[in-house]
């Protein structure tokens, strides 16, 4: 779809998609653009776990502070928000402490930079089936056992499955 058909789409029709999915599979995972337009807030509000991204530069955090503030201001709930940051191994000058203390909230999780995701996407396999065992894949893994598996309430499984497309396949 042309991105300018977006405005036609509604809102309505978002969240009864959304709520499609949650019915058909376990997870849902939606990637949104940065914007916080009514769709994104539509799909932010059927979700459990919001991961907000970013990265060690200082466009990417202005943008995401911005993005806290006007939550703040529409009274989001923050226990849904997750602050992720990726490539969180960058040497660019910026500490942690610095940015959570600029942020003013925690980061939850850090994804290290690695030259074997680009790779694997371009192989058109996500890291986490590629290689389980490379640091990207542990922290993801870590950040969906810590945050996402809990909020929905789930049994956190003790190993990774060995088709690991299996929560993200259709209900049974």
């Amino acid at each position: 779809m042309d991105p300018s058909g977006a405005e036609t789409i509604s809102t309505t029709l978002i969240v009864h998609i959304i709520d499609l999915l949650r019915q058909e599979f376990d997870y849902v995972v939606i990637d949104t653009p940065p914007a916080l337009d009514d769709h994104v807030l539509a799909a932010f509000d059927r979700s459990n776990v919001v991961a907000l991204l970013a990265t060690l530069d200082i466009p990417a955090l202005k943008n995401l502070k911005l993005t806290l503030e006007t939550l703040d201001l529409i009274s989001y709930p923050h226990d849904r928000l997750k602050i992720v940051l990726n490539r969180s191994d960058s040497k660019v000058g910026l500490a942690l402490s610095e940015v959570e203390k600029t942020l003013k909230a925690p980061i939850v999780a850090q994804i290290p930079s690695s030259r074997d995701v680009p790779a694997s996407t371009n192989r058109g396999v996500a890291i986490v089936s590629d290689d389980p065992k490379n640091p990207v894949s542990l922290a993801i893994r870590k950040f969906l056992d810590d945050y996402v598996f809990v909020a929905n309430g789930d049994a956190i499984p003790t190993q990774m499955r060995s088709d690991r497309r299996t929560s993200l396949r259709r209900k049974k």
